[in-house]
Formats: C-alpha cells, sequence, structure tokens
C-alpha cells in the first residue's frame, strides 16, 4: 500500500520473497480495489504495509487520505503481524499508534526504498536514530538498533566452558566423537580409503576427515581429494543443471535433439530434458560398456545450454554468483577440525545444500527462485524428481528424515540428502576400496547415517 506505486520498494522486497503479493492505492481506492487488499490480507502471515507522503505547509502533518485509512483500519483489524515503512512524512504515525512496528526512512527516493526493503529483510542492519520527536509517541534520538540476519553457515563449535582438561563434559556437545566413531571403523578395515562427512543443521556445520588409512594420519588439513567430487558424478550434473535452468539457459521441457541434434534418429531425441533428470533419479550409474550414461548426456546438454563446461560454472565464483566464501572462526571457541583456508568442493556442497534450505538464498542473495527449487525436487505427476532421489521407508532416509527430504544415494562412494523441514543436511564423501562390494557399501551408509542422525533427530 502506498500513495504512489512505490516501484523500487516492492521490486527490492520480491527480490527477496518471489511469493510476495502486492496491492498499491493512490487517493482514489475502489471498493473492489479494498476488497481485494482485505483478501490478500486474509491469506497473508506477515503484512508490510509502506506510505509515501510528504510534508505541505498549511496541512495536517499526519493526514492520510480518507480511504487509505480505511485500509489502514482493516489492516490492523486482521491481527496479522503488521509492519508500517514510512516514506517521506513520519509524522503519520499519530494517526495509528496501535501498528507494532513502524519503520521511517524521511525519504521516498529509489535508494531509500531499496534500503527499507533491505533492511526489512534483514540484509542490512537497523542503525538508525529519529532526526525528530512525535509527541506522545516517539521522541529524538530514539530506535532499535537491529543487526544484520546472519545467513551463512557457522562452523560447529563446542565452548570452552564445556572442556575439562580437553575433555568434553557436555555430551551434547560430542559430535567430533560420535562422526569419528560412526566413520573410523570403514576406513580402517579399508572399505573407505580417504572419507569425509559433513553434517549441517540449523545454519551450522561440521566437517569430519577421520583418520586416513593410506597415511595413517590426521587428514584434517589435506587438500580435498578430486576423486571425491569426480566420483558425485550426478550430485555434479544435478548443481549444475539447476544453475543452468535459473540462468535461464536450458529450457527443461526442450527436447533432447535441440541441444544434442545428433541424438535426434536414437530414440532419445523426442525426450525432454527433465526426462533424462527423471530418468538417473534413484538409479545407479550404468556400465558404459553396454549403454550411454544419460548423466553424461546431461551434462553435455547443459554445457552447451550455458556456453561453459559444467566445471568451470561450479566453480567459477564469478558465474552465477554462487557463494564459496567461508566463515571466520570465534576465538572464544574450540573448533573440530581446525578451519582450512579452503574447502574445496566441501565448501560448494555444503553451501548449496544451506542455499536450497534457505528456499534458494544465501547470505542475503537469491541463487535460485522457489519455482526451480520446487521444480527438481517435487515428482509432481512423474515417478521421481528431476535427479533427486525421495527418501525410502525401506533404508535410513525414510526413518529419519521428513517426507519433504531430497538426496541422491550412490554406492561408488557418495550420499548427499537434504531435509528442509528439519534445517538438516547430511554428505558423505568416500573413495572405496578395489574389493568393495555394493551391498556392504550401502549397509555402511545406513550405519554410518543411524549412528549420527539418532543423536540428532
Amino acid at each position: 500500500l502506498a500513495t504512489s506505486p512505490g516501484s523500487d520498494f516492492q521490486s527490492e522486497m520480491r527480490s527477496f520473497y518471489p511469493s510476495l503479493t502486492t496491492e498499491w492505492a493512490n487517493d482514489r481506492v475502489t471498493s473492489e480495489q479494498i476488497q481485494s487488499i482485505e483478501r490478500n490480507a486474509a491469506r497473508s502471515d506477515l503484512i508490510v504495509c509502506s506510505t509515501i507522503a510528504r510534508l505541505s505547509s498549511g496541512r495536517d502533518i499526519s493526514a492520510i487520505p480518507k480511504d487509505q485509512r480505511t485500509i489502514m483500519e482493516k489492516l490492523i483489524k486482521t491481527g496479522k503481524p503488521l509492519i508500517w515503512i514510512a516514506f517521506g512524512n513520519p509524522y503519520v504515525l499519530e494517526r495509528f499508534p496501535k501498528v507494532g512496528t513502524y519503520l521511517c526512512t524521511f525519504s521516498g527516493s529509489d535508494v531509500s526504498q531499496r534500503a527499507a526493503a533491505r533492511a526489512v529483510s534483514g540484509a542490512i542492519p537497523i542503525t538508525g536514530k529519529m532526526p525528530v520527536s512525535i509527541p506522545g509517541y516517539a521522541a529524538a534520538g530514539d530506535g532499535l538498533q537491529l543487526p544484520k540476519l546472519d545467513m551463512e553457515l557457522k562452523p560447529f563449535f563446542i565452548p570452552l566452558a564445556n572442556f575439562v582438561d580437553d575433555i568434553v563434559t557436555d555430551p551434547v556437545h560430542d559430535l567430533p566423537g560420535i562422526i569419528r566413531q560412526a566413520i573410523s571403523s570403514y576406513t580402517e578395515s579399508g572399505l573407505f580409503i580417504h572419507a569425509s562427512l559433513t553434517l549441517g543443521q540449523h545454519g551450522s556445520f561440521y566437517d569430519f576427515r577421520p583418520l586416513d588409512r593410506d597415511f595413517g594420519q590426521s587428514s584434517f588439513f589435506q587438500p580435498w581429494n578430486s576423486d571425491y567430487w569426480d566420483g558425485s558424478e550426478s550430485i555434479r550434473i544435478i548443481l549444475s543443471a539447476m544453475l543452468a535452468t535459473e540462468s535461464g539457459g536450458l529450457l527443461l521441457d526442450a527436447p533432447v535433439q535441440e541441444y544434442l541434434p545428433e541424438q535426434r534418429d536414437t530414440g532419445l531425441g523426442e525426450k525432454t530434458v527433465a526426462d533424462l533428470l527423471s530418468d538417473i533419479s534413484g538409479k545407479s550409474r550404468p556400465n558404459p560398456r553396454f549403454e550411454v550414461s544419460n548423466t553424461l548426456l546431461i551434462e553435455e546438454i547443459v554445457s552447451r545450454a550455458s556456453g561453459i563446461p559444467i566445471d568451470r560454472m561450479i566453480e567459477d565464483p564469478d558465474l552465477f554468483s554462487f557463494p564459496f566464501t567461508n566463515t571466520a572462526v570465534p576465538r572464544s571457541a574450540i573448533h573440530f577440525p581446525p578451519i582450512p583456508p579452503h574447502y574445496g568442493y566441501g565448501s560448494i556442497l555444503r553451501n548449496f545444500s544451506q542455499t536450497l534450505i534457505n528456499t534458494g538464498i544465501y547470505n542475503h542473495r537469491r541463487i535460485f527462485r522457489p519455482g526451480t527449487i520446487s521444480r527438481f525436487t517435487d515428482p509432481g505427476n512423474r515417478k521421481n524428481p528431476l535427479g533427486w532421489m525421495k527418501p525410502d521407508k525401506k533404508d535410513w532416509t525414510g526413518r529419519f528424515l521428513s517426507d519433504d527430504a531430497y538426496g541422491y544415494t550412490d554406492p561408488s562412494g557418495y550420499f548427499l540428502w537434504i531435509d528442509p523441514q528439519k534445517e538438516l543436511f547430511i554428505i558423505l564423501l568416500a573413495s572405496v576400496g578395489e574389493q568393495a562390494e555394493e551391498a556392504e557399501i550401502l549397509e555402511a551408509y545406513e550405519k554410518i547415517a543411524h549412528s549420527i542422525l539418532d543423536k540428532f533427530d
């Protein structure tokens, strides 16, 4: 609601909240428009109302047109949380002092409108003070000080107070011991030659790399083994396909032959890109001696659609604005393991998982629209989502994860599962031994996930 469209404010708000419903009104409001505003307000969880008014000599400084006063009264009566933003004239507060939250910008400029949207969304701190007083309601110098909303992953840490002679005294914080016990036996037995597990929940993460069987020493500071990323082929394909779809370069409903003309007469040409992605969901990689891997076809399609190799797409921080930066380590904490300067591919998967939990946002930057995430993770009329798997009641994913979860499990040495409802993700990347059988690898996954998630369910 605004006395002028306030297009900059609405545009900036929509960048944070794509499902936002907006209405605007000038000093001439029809009854139909008032009814539309009432309907939308009734369906909303939160109402943000902005007014753009200028101070004029000879006029009541708190004046608001009659129809707009009617709208404000109806919004207040909904009982919904209401934020009122005053662009320009702050004295309009006198008309509706019952509004619970009031933000003043003292300007209706495009810069002020965008700043207000970012402040309400938590992307910037609120630090201003009232330069004037509103008698009976606010004094000069008043103003709440609110920090920027933290939307980056933070390393899990154990407060120093929980240590006595380097022994963890609070079992709730013994995450390192729980994960070490779950994984180490498999690296010691040779089932996994290298292994790394990352667990994230409620905005914190923990990276664990147990003793390396080949080196016999801690691998915390060793560079990320590229075999992990090469093995997790399907995850790499899904991530790149989501990025290419978000950028508009990849059209999921386009036939394969539009991107791969050479497949026109193979029977695959008439399939859509979405069909190929759905086909790889829930399947192990095929034997390349007998059939063409759909993952390889999708990789080529994504590369042609975006004009760049998918590895460059994923690893280049300037492309698609995908976030790679690590978070500073608080000095008042002991971290397990100590934070190395760069996590390589681990940081990609970790931040990617948290971005999806945040409905497409990381550190206040929108990476994916909710519609893109839903298109890939919700099966809809299909048997499978696009690339992803859904929890299976026959294994640990069905027991510990909600129905909204999605992920990928591959017996070649990795799994990644994301549960937005529980704000949780778990990633295992491993190089498996040459003699390892698929059944024993899947059994190891089961035991590792059970021993860890049973403590955090």
